[in-house]
């Protein structure tokens, strides 16, 4: 697939290979499986409301990107965590990190889940 004008740079965590593979996946499943995931919100409410109020027990971590929408949208719910999360173990925001922070910035991801699981 050629890049458009628009976007005639790729970032470096992201090959031709992978962007060839996302549109031959899309070519064939379509949009229609990733966007029954935000279409079954109300579905979701509902089965997971029986958790509502509950704590949740088990070794937490969270790691996000301070250029992902997801992460800054989420400052209120990420300070009050521990509220929910009875055992978080941190908070790890990456800097000059988007969305995929597994793509964009792998070594440290990658870092902070080993600390993590040599906590546990």
């Amino acid at each position: 697939m050629q890049v458009p004008t628009c976007c005639s740079k790729l970032p470096c965590w992201l090959t031709e290979e992978d962007v060839d593979l996302y549109v031959s996946e899309f070519e064939h499943g379509g949009l229609t499986g990733p966007l029954h995931y935000y279409r079954n919100g109300e579905l979701n409410w509902e089965t997971l409301g029986q958790y509502q109020g509950k704590a949740i027990t088990v070794p937490a971590l969270f790691i996000g990107g301070d250029r992902d929408v997801a992460t800054i949208c989420s400052q209120e719910a990420r300070e009050r965590a521990e509220e929910a999360l009875t055992d978080l173990r941190g908070s790890i925001i990456l800097r000059n990190c988007g969305h995929w922070i597994m793509q964009e910035q792998p070594e440290a991801v990658n870092k902070e889940l080993l600390v993590f699981l040599q906590g546990l």
